[in-house]
């Protein structure tokens, strides 16, 4: 499992859809914290709660 620096993953992002779609992949992918990438980015985590929940929603409805 790749866990990728958080600046390589976020380097060039100047759009919320971008800086949604990294949110997402940081967690699912590279395993990091909510925590983790809210302190890299300069989100609290509550805010990386959000943006990641759609992942888990559409997880949880795949599943069933």
């Amino acid at each position: 499992m790749s866990h990728r620096l958080l600046e390589e993953l976020f380097a060039g992002v100047t759009d919320k859809v971008t800086r949604n779609e990294r949110v997402q992949q940081a967690v699912r992918v590279h395993r990091y914290t909510l925590r983790e990438v809210g302190e890299g980015v300069g989100l609290l985590y509550s805010t990386i709660s959000m943006i990641a929940k759609p992942v888990d929603e559409k997880e949880r409805k795949s599943q069933e």
